[in-house]
């Protein structure tokens, strides 16, 4: 997908050249107040290495991981507010990707937005939404929905839970022209266990192609 390249490349070039603090001026009575943290969700894998089974279900895993690069480029800075709004902003170019955050009675909304001419391939945005979605305030659970490259048109959803006992649950579905195509659901236990399942959406259906399961962090995994 072209959008996640270019988000990819964009990550690894302006976490290391765009990184920067910058600081809301308070007036001395004006309290202290604390910006929101992007959500980054990361599920525990299998090794990377070892028979087919574990090495398939550590590529699948790698996917559902792969959602938090899409706001990795952010890491570190202090985003700037107005009001119920927090905004986090990198520029590479002409092109200004930035991060609106709005506190609600729930938790937040997000949204990440393109403006400018892409370096890459000169592809011109107006204020594009790539990316929106809701989060819990700690976290722990949201979803978020990503477009095709400057359309309204669904590329993949992702949804995140989190229990009470701290069992991690991710489902990450991709779309083909608007419709459902496949999905994985990755599962992480406290204790580094976890499963994933593989399926393509045939016939009005999702029919499961693979499934997987290891008792800790970087272990074997079984397949069923």
């Amino acid at each position: 997908m072209k959008r996640q390249s270019l988000l990819i490349g964009l990550s690894l070039v302006l976490i290391v050249a765009l990184v920067f603090s910058g600081c809301e001026k308070k007036g001395t009575t004006e309290p202290s107040v604390t910006p929101p943290t992007i959500p980054t969700v990361q599920f525990s894998s299998p090794s990377a290495s070892g028979d087919q089974c574990t090495q398939t279900a550590y590529s699948y895993v790698q996917i559902a991981n792969a959602m938090s690069l899409y706001t990795m480029m952010f890491a570190g800075q202090t985003p700037t507010r107005n009001g119920d709004i927090w905004t986090w902003q990198v520029t590479q170019g002409s092109l200004t990707v930035r991060v609106n955050a709005t506190i609600t009675s729930t938790g937040l909304q997000w949204q990440m937005i393109f403006n400018g001419t892409d370096p890459s391939d000169s592809t011109v945005y107006n204020n594009w939404v790539a990316l929106q979605g809701t989060s819990s305030t700690d976290g722990k659970s949201g979803s978020w929905t990503i477009y095709d490259d400057n359309t309204t048109v669904i590329a993949a959803q992702f949804v995140w839970e989190t229990s009470s006992a701290g069992v991690l649950t991710g489902t990450f579905t991709g779309y083909y022209q608007g419709q459902q195509s496949y999905r994985f659901v990755a599962v992480s236990g406290a204790n580094g266990s976890g499963s994933v399942t593989y399926s393509m959406y045939t016939n009005g259906q999702w029919v499961q192609q693979f499934r997987a399961t290891w008792n800790a962090a970087n272990g074997p995994a079984t397949c069923s």
